[in-house]
């Protein structure tokens, strides 16, 4: 992909940090990897992003010196940092949006299965096999001797509760005392 001018300056000035570059040397570059530019707009571009050793009071945006030599300024490099990053989230925002829209269309997919077995399931008759029938019955018989068991239990107690309490009665009958005789 072919960047703007303005990016493969500083590209080209990133990679010779700390060596100096010529303006000759820039337009040889561009001009290698097929950019079409003016050199009025190329200067432009050169003059604010870099800064001549030879001057002390750095550039004069448009003037370059023939024999000058440059080297990428400070803003320029941040610059770059920036359209960098600004590349890579729109391209990680770009493959979020994908992997968002894959997981919905797996979600969609995944639901619809589900309905569509359930309602298979629920159209077919069910059917219970005989073995499946005698594992139940065996389980209320089990059940039903229990309860029957507990059932003759409580009668024995209830038996047992009602012999004690004529017991109880009758010892009371016979404790009572007798009423005398009516003197005259």
């Amino acid at each position: 992909m072919k960047h703007d001018v303005y990016i493969e300056i500083l590209r080209y000035g990133r990679s010779k940090i700390g060596k100096p570059i010529t303006f000759q040397e820039i337009k040889s570059h561009l001009e290698n990897k097929g950019y079409d530019f003016d050199k009025f707009s190329a200067e432009q571009f050169f003059s604010k992003l870099f800064v001549d050793r030879g001057l002390p009071r750095g550039n004069n945006p448009g003037e370059l010196r023939e024999e000058g030599e440059f080297f990428l300024e400070h803003e320029g490099y941040f610059n770059l940092l920036e359209y960098e990053e600004l590349v890579e989230a729109r391209r990680s925002a770009t493959h979020a949006t994908w992997f968002a829209a894959i997981a919905i269309v797996i979600s969609i997919v995944s639901t619809g299965a589900s309905i569509y077995f359930s309602r298979m399931q629920l159209e077919n008759p069910t059917q219970i096999d005989e073995t499946q029938v005698r594992k139940v019955m065996t389980k209320i018989e089990i059940k039903g001797k229990t309860i029957a068991t507990e059932i003759r239990e409580i009668k024995k107690v209830v038996s047992e509760l009602n012999s004690q309490v004529e017991i109880l009665n009758t010892h009371n009958k016979l404790m009572q005392p007798t009423p005398s005789a009516p003197i005259d």
